[in-house]
């Protein structure tokens, strides 16, 4: 059975800037982890190398929420990590 890594994070901008800065964080997380990210009108989904997940965008805050493999699970800590770290670079 795997594990879920959910992040949930205040955005301090508007949606639609959000989103805008989503899209980049997406982009970062493709090159660097070779995960696709696919916006949605919310948010995006996630999807790569046995993890899915999304992302989403509310008035207030970003979630991201991550499905790890089983393989992953020793390691849920370092990416609950990188994933605060992305946020902080995109939204900070």
């Amino acid at each position: 059975m795997g594990k879920t890594v959910s992040v949930t994070r205040p955005h301090n901008t508007s949606r639609e800037a959000a989103m805008e800065k989503l899209k980049s964080l997406g982009q970062d997380a493709a090159s660097k982890y070779g995960v696709s990210v696919q916006p949605t009108g919310t948010g995006a989904n996630v999807d790569g190398r046995g993890i899915s997940g999304t992302c989403r965008i509310d008035d207030r805050n970003i979630t991201i929420s991550l499905e790890l493999p089983l393989l992953l699970r020793a390691i849920s800590g370092k990416i609950e990590q990188g994933i605060n770290k992305s946020i902080d670079q995109h939204f900070g």
